[in-house]
């Protein structure tokens, strides 16, 4: 499989930088994948699981990513989102902590707050979803 040249930053880091064969990234209209020869485009990321395969590799990598932009220009796609977790590095019991206290400030808040609270739930869904191999 072709390979294309990939790389993912968050707010804090570069997460990845090299070569994939295959990514799947999460979007307001559902999962988008993006594979060698693409076209150019931008594209709003999502809160949720980001997948990619690095070349040479089996499997994907699978990480929760918090919302964000990718970009596609001449073959060269780069992600920037803000913030993102490997599966392994995400700690269940706390998203799982993380979702019941946004569920509970939507339940209290104003618009403002209840907007807030939807976005953290979304990314402690993703960050459990990720974490517990949903959809491997």
């Amino acid at each position: 499989m072709r390979a294309f040249p990939f790389e993912f930053f968050t707010a804090e880091r570069t997460f990845f930088k090299g070569k994939c064969e295959s990514l799947i990234v999460p979007t307001p209209q559902g999962a988008y994948g993006i594979m060698a020869g693409h076209s150019d485009l931008v594209l709003v990321v999502d809160a949720g699981e980001l997948k990619y395969r690095e070349k040479g590799k089996e499997g994907f990598v699978r990480v929760a990513v918090a919302p964000g932009l990718l970009a596609v220009k001449k073959g060269m796609v780069t992600v920037l989102v803000e913030a993102a977790e490997k599966d392994s590095d995400i700690d269940y019991e706390r998203a799982q902590k993380q979702y019941e206290d946004a569920k509970i400030m939507f339940s209290e808040g104003d618009d403002h707050t209840r907007r807030l609270a939807t976005a953290k739930m979304a990314r402690a869904l993703a960050r459990l979803k990720v974490r517990s191999g949903l959809n491997k």
